[in-house]
Order: structure tokens, then sequence, then C-alpha cells
């Protein structure tokens, strides 16, 4: 019978706050909130986000620990070539803001007025409730484009800031090799002129055999 390879402890951080106070001190399970605002390294709460080229998120101190034993992505092992590339989520850490500047509201405050409770109290349908799933599952996919769209524009942002200062680095090193090969030039020059200068020494020295 095989053994089994034990699972990583999820890395615990102190100070933080439990899930379930960002939404009113209701029930702390996490499927009542975002998946997104989930670090799938500590499983709570992103603290300070940070995003990974694949578009990854974690907390700025769950990812810099997981890069100090592995250079891979914790969620699609994806190569991270250095710490630095790494940058921050700051469309996710503003929605995280968002809800815990409303923790001390209760669910029902936040999401539930009189007038939905109305429309939540009528008799509807099969039919009439798949259409309102429908439109509530085309709003979700909007709100979840609209956080693609930015997380992608900021790691367009990033990748072109990295391009520039490797460029800026190229034309640094290329103009080290320029005044290099110059000074390779200078230098043999001055060597053929040590070479031709001790020739004609050499042949001011040497007596010549015709005048014995």
């Amino acid at each position: 019978m095989m053994s089994r390879t034990p699972l990583p402890t999820p890395i615990r951080r102190g100070k933080k706050r439990h899930a379930a106070s960002i939404l009113g001190g209701q029930d702390g399970s996490y499927k009542n909130i975002n998946s997104d605002f989930i670090c799938p390294i500590c499983f709570d709460v992103i603290d300070e986000a940070y995003m990974t080229k694949c578009g990854h998120s974690f907390c700025h101190e769950c990812i810099e620990k997981s890069l100090e034993r592995t250079n891979r992505c914790p969620r699609c092992v994806m190569p991270i070539e250095s710490p630095s590339h790494i940058f921050p989520n700051f469309t996710l850490m503003e929605l995280i803001r968002k809800y815990r500047n409303d923790d001390q509201k209760t669910m029902l405050d936040k999401q539930i007025s009189v007038q939905e409770w109305q429309f939540l109290s009528q008799d509807w349908d099969i039919g009439e409730i798949n259409n309102v799933m429908s439109l509530l599952g085309q709003r979700k996919e909007h709100l979840e484009h609209g956080i693609k769209v930015s997380e992608t524009r900021m790691l367009k942002n990033f990748l072109e800031e990295v391009r520039d200062r490797k460029q800026k680095e190229l034309e640094k090193v290329k103009k080290q090799l320029e005044f290099l090969s110059q000074d390779c030039q200078a230098v043999g020059e001055t060597l053929r002129d040590f070479e031709q200068k001790q020739l004609v020494c050499r042949d001011h020295l040497v007596p010549n055999s015709t005048s014995r």
C-alpha cells in the first residue's frame, strides 16, 4: 500500500481578521466570500494583494515567503524568474478595501433593501427564476470581465516597465562594449608602434656582415 505524501501546511499570519468579519459577522465559511479574495496560500482574505505575471494574486507576505522556497507560482507552478516579477494588484486591493469599509453593516443592510424583499416575496415560476438567474449570471460575467481587463492592463504596464528598464541596461552595455573596442584598438596600435620601433633599434644594433 503506497504512502500518501503529506499536504503542505498553509501559511498563517498573526493580526489577520477572519474572513467572516468582512461580511458583517455572518457565517465565516469561504463560500460567502468572492473566491478571488482568498489567498491560495494561507486560505484567508488577501492582505496587500500582489499578482504574478501569470495573473494569480496572493498576500504579499505569503508570495514572498513562497518564492523563498521555490521560484514557481503556487497556483499554476509557472516559473517566476525573480521576486521582482510580482507587482501590486491595486484593483483587488480596492475591492477588498470596500468590503472592509462595510464591515460594520449587516448582510441585510448591505444587500437586501425593502424593495428587494418585496421582489423576492413574489410568486415566481421556474421560467421567471431562470430569467433572473441568467441576468445575474450576465452581470457577474460583466463584473469579472472588468476586473480581468484591469489586471491585464496592469500586467501590460508592468511588462512595459521591465522592457524599458532592460532596454536601458542593454544600451548601457552596448556603450561599454564600444568603449572597450576603442580601448582595444588603441592598445593594439600602441603595441604595433612599439614592435616597429623595436625592429628599427635591432637593425641598428646588429653589425653588417659585409663591413668585416
